[in-house]
């Protein structure tokens, strides 16, 4: 009744394809918008039933997306660590990182 995919019974498999590496040039949202609704076509037309994407909390496009499609958030934390005689790395050093939501 929300309109959100249903949860698949236990041991069916999960009809759900992920958007890795998806990226256009900076305020180039209209074209991100066209890639995800033909990934979604796409993934349609092969019987998955939902498409997810891993963005950063503070990228531009989240709003904007959430805006023009039903979406589900979920939070979480990348943790970063170095090694015992590594050196710490900057925040800098990961500005503009998102995470690989197929990888999560």
């Amino acid at each position: 009744m929300t309109g959100f995919p249903h949860l698949p019974r236990l041991g069916d498999d999960l009809a759900l394809a992920y958007l890795s590496f998806l990226t256009v040039e900076p305020g180039d949202q209209g074209t991100l918008l066209r890639l995800i609704e033909a990934a979604r076509r796409l993934a349609g037309s092969r019987g998955l039933e939902s498409v997810a994407i891993g963005l950063a909390t503070d990228d531009p496009f989240l709003s904007q997306l959430r805006k023009t499609s039903r979406a589900a958030s979920y939070g979480s934390c990348i943790y970063t660590l170095t090694w015992q005689n590594g050196a710490a790395p900057s925040p800098d050093e990961f500005a503009g990182m998102q995470p690989d939501i197929g990888l999560l």
